[in-house]
Formats: structure tokens, sequence, C-alpha cells
């Protein structure tokens, strides 16, 4: 049997914590989180009125896609929300399939 990937993971490089932010709060450009406890790639997108897009992939499928409201108004607020940064790192990119 031939087995072939799905999804490919397109990263150009690593995401400063600023660059999350205006990607996430401004439109721009997709980007890459990897969870280093879950070994799970997702991707976000803003999509706008302050709602964001995840996509996540598992085992070549996809195991998520729902949207989130992004209520953070500047990078202080979006760092004391831990779940955008702990055990996280993040990639300017996008999924490709």
């Amino acid at each position: 049997m031939f087995n072939m990937k799905r999804y490919k993971f397109i990263k150009d490089r690593t995401a400063s914590p600023k660059e999350v932010f205006e990607n996430l709060k401004n439109g721009g450009l997709k980007l890459l989180c990897f969870n280093q406890v879950t070994g799970l790639w997702s991707q976000v997108a803003w999509c706008g009125d302050n709602i964001i897009e995840v996509i996540t992939i598992k085992d070549d499928k996809c195991y998520g896609e729902y949207f989130e409201h992004f209520p953070y108004h500047d990078l202080f607020q979006l760092k004391e929300n831990t779940k955008f940064f702990k055990n996280k790192t993040w990639w300017l990119g996008y999924i490709e399939d």
C-alpha cells in the first residue's frame, strides 16, 4: 500500500510574541502553532470581527476546526493568557493540503 501524507506544514520562521499578536489581532499572515505537550500542530488565522480560526492536525487528519473569540487589545493581555504561549512554539506559516 502506498502511504502519502495529505498535509504539509510550510514554515517560514519562528514568530515573536509581538508578531503572533499582530497577526491574530489585525489580520495578516497565517500562523502555525506547535504544542510541545501534545505534539499537535495547528494553523491559526485571523477571520475578522475579533475571531480567529484554529485548524488542528493529528495523524495526518483534521483533528479539530473551530472559531474562537480573540478579545485581546494588546500584547500584554495576550501574554497574560498563557494558553497562547505556554509550551508552544509559533511559526509564520500555514498548512497545505
